[in-house]
């Protein structure tokens, strides 16, 4: 077989380069006709995206992370277009496919969405222990509401057996992240655990923890991911400072807590996909059972009424997660 000339190679590889930029712009327009409410368009620069890998090795997904995360959400922004019905038929089971096909790229936010769509039998056959795998992957990533509804399936009992001790452990990580609902259901919390196991709640009447407090509740299927920014000169898609950055903050400055989440890939994870409302910060401090969590925080102010304004003007995906403003000076023990 004859080998290329240089000039060849070099064409080669520029045709290489070309063809992934196209696929990157791809999902910008995409985006761009979402956020401007031309779904159809959407839909068409997703698919390109969504079915278009970049592999020497021929596997059809790409091996460059920034690449692989723009499929990942083109395939879970796909899902939503057929969760919510924008510009297609509304289809479960279509967007069951999608977040499926997200889900295998690491998607957190998809594996939230599909487990929920397991739990309940919607587009899928209803199947606990699978719904338990999804949202226990999302849950360990620090997805907030697959905390919370794996919190609930423990607490029901929805795979067979009532487990109060993993139902206070997922039920307590959604709390501390701020949510209302963990946190009523953690007070409605039984001491023991029933040694009848459940069903479900909805057909077992004499179910003691059945309260209207601990109900599955859906997932916000409402926003596409924005693209991410462009990948910094050390080839990470996101620059996330540590505790350093926030200890040179002053005392009287305020920082925005975005999130509080079991492992530092949570973090990372919400920085990235939000990394155009940064910079962002992380510091630790003990959680419960001697876990720690890392608490993710946004930005620098001089007052609260500063912080507050910037939430405002966060995307409602990331408000979702019920960010607040807070004192540099009531963090710095744990800095």
């Amino acid at each position: 077989m004859m080998s290329k000339t240089p000039i060849q190679h070099s064409i080669f590889l520029l045709l290489l380069l070309l063809l992934s930029a196209a696929v990157q712009a791809s999902y910008v327009t995409g985006y761009e006709a979402y956020r401007a409410g031309n779904y159809p368009k959407a839909m068409a620069e997703w698919r390109k995206v969504a079915v278009a890998g970049f592999s020497l090795f021929g596997s059809g997904i790409p091996r460059d992370p920034e690449r692989r995360q723009e499929m990942a959400d083109a395939r879970y922004a796909i899902g939503l277009l057929y969760w919510n019905g924008h510009g297609v038929e509304q289809s479960y089971r279509e967007a069951a496919k999608w977040l499926h096909d997200a889900s295998e790229l690491d998607h957190q936010e998809a594996r939230l969405k599909l487990g929920y769509l397991y739990l309940h039998g919607h587009g899928v056959p209803k199947e606990y222990n699978k719904a338990r795998e999804l949202l226990t992957q999302a849950a360990t990533s620090g997805i907030l509401d697959a905390q919370y509804n794996l919190g609930v399936y423990y607490y029901q009992g929805l795979g067979g057996k009532v487990d109060l001790e993993q139902a206070r452990h997922w039920l307590t990580q959604a709390a501390e992240q701020g949510d209302q609902d963990a946190r009523q259901a953690l007070a409605d919390l039984p001491t023991r655990t029933p040694t009848t196991p459940l069903a479900t709640t909805q057909t077992t009447t004499s179910a003691p923890i059945a309260t209207a407090t601990a109900a599955s509740r859906v997932p916000p299927p409402t926003a596409a991911p924005a693209p991410q920014a462009p990948s910094t000169s050390s080839g990470s898609a996101l620059s996330l400072q540590g505790p350093e950055w926030i200890a040179a903050r002053k005392d009287g400055e305020f920082t925005v807590q975005i999130a509080a989440v079991s492992r530092k890939e949570g973090a990372e994870q919400l920085a990235r996909r939000f990394a155009s409302h940064g910079p962002y910060a992380y510091y630790t401090k003990p959680g419960s059972g001697g876990s720690r969590l890392y608490i993710l925080v946004q930005g620098s102010y001089s007052s609260a009424e500063q912080a507050r304004a910037a939430v405002a003007n966060y995307p409602q995906e990331l408000r979702s997660n019920n960010p607040f403003p807070v004192r540099i000076a009531t963090i710095r023990e744990f800095l």
